[in-house]
C-alpha cells in the first residue's frame, strides 16, 4: 500500500483505490473487515514489487548503457562520415581551384610580358 518517495512514504496507486473505495462505500464495512481486505490487498501488492538482487539490477543497467553506447557509436560513425565526406570534396574543389588559379596567373604573366 505505501511506496517509499523522496518525500517520504506514500500510498501506492493501489492503496489510493482501496482507501477511495472505502471512502465512497455507501456501505458500511466494519473496521476488521476493512483491515483484512487491506492486508490481503497489500499482500498481493507486495509480491508486485520488484524483488530483484543488485547483481541483476546491475547487470540491466550494464545491458542498457551497451545499447545506449552501441547507438551513440552508430550515430556518431554517421556524422563522422558524413564530415569526412565533406573534408574529402572540399579538398579536391580547394585543390582544383588552386590549379586553375596557378594556371590563370601563368597566362596572366605570359600576357604581361608580351605587352
Amino acid at each position: 500500500f505505501w511506496l517509499k518517495s523522496e518525500e517520504g512514504y506514500r500510498l501506492s496507486p493501489l492503496g489510493q483505490a482501496v482507501s477511495s473505495l472505502f471512502a465512497r462505500s455507501a456501505l458500511r464495512i466494519p473496521p476488521a473487515m476493512q483491515l483484512s481486505l487491506a492486508i490481503l490487498v497489500g499482500c498481493a501488492s507486495a509480491r508486485s514489487v520488484d524483488r530483484r538482487n543488485p547483481v541483476s539490477k546491475v547487470v540491466d543497467l550494464l545491458r542498457e548503457m551497451q545499447a545506449k553506447v552501441e547507438a551513440d557509436g552508430k550515430a556518431e560513425t554517421k556524422v563522422y562520415d558524413k564530415y569526412a565526406c565533406w573534408c574529402a570534396t572540399t579538398t579536391q574543389r580547394k585543390k582544383d581551384e588552386i590549379e586553375a588559379s596557378k594556371n590563370e596567373i601563368a597566362s596572366l604573366s605570359n600576357e604581361i610580358l608580351e605587352l
